[in-house]
């Protein structure tokens, strides 16, 4: 069985802070040092690269719905879960799993949208770096506060990217709103 651990998120909700208990998205939390970093280009990474194998399974962190499942160019499959924390919402999301069809090797992905899942559910597995943007096998984990925002025409279809593109500028507001927005 699964070892359970508190993973202790702090939410900016309702103007005070919340912590609430989660699963972890692997069996185990080992960060490949690609934290939170920014570059000449005004690019910031949201979220946390975990290490992890081809194949290692990937579990939702708390009960919720899928509100989206695609494939994204060096990104591979990314899942995004939203979920009630009591105060208000939060949005998951898994990046870098493998493909969702038959033609991949294996089916990677066990959820689709509007499915909804339970804290330690599998959702899916990670690619290998042929599946997920030519990158080594890792678990790309990031926490959006607020409810999900749908299509993705918000802010230049970043809001749930793996980092902020170089369009933006620092005083820019849809990159302000963006980088705020994760936890």
């Amino acid at each position: 069985m699964r070892r359970q651990l508190m993973l202790i998120v702090f939410l900016l909700l309702g103007g005070g802070a919340q912590a609430f208990g989660w699963e972890l998205p692997l069996n185990q939390w080992i960060e490949s040092g690609n934290g939170f970093w920014s570059c000449t280009r005004k690019c910031y990474h949201l979220g946390e690269d975990l290490r992890a194998d081809t194949d290692d399974m990937v579990y939702a962190i708390g009960e919720g719905t899928v509100v989206d499942v695609s494939r994204r160019t060096r990104f591979g499959t990314v899942i995004l879960i939203e979920h009630e924390t009591g105060d208000g919402h939060i949005v998951s999301l898994y990046g870098h799993l493998g493909r969702d069809d038959d033609s991949a090797r294996i089916d990677d992905v066990f959820v689709a949208v509007g499915d909804t899942v339970n804290a330690g559910q599998e959702i899916g597995r990670i690619g290998d770096r042929d599946e997920n943007g030519d990158w080594p096998p890792h678990l790309h984990f990031g926490i959006n506060r607020g409810a999900y925002r749908g299509d993705g025409s918000l802010c230049y279809g970043w809001e749930y990217a793996g980092y902020t593109a170089d369009a933006y500028a620092e005083n820019d507001d849809c990159f302000c709103e963006t980088l705020s927005e994760w936890l």
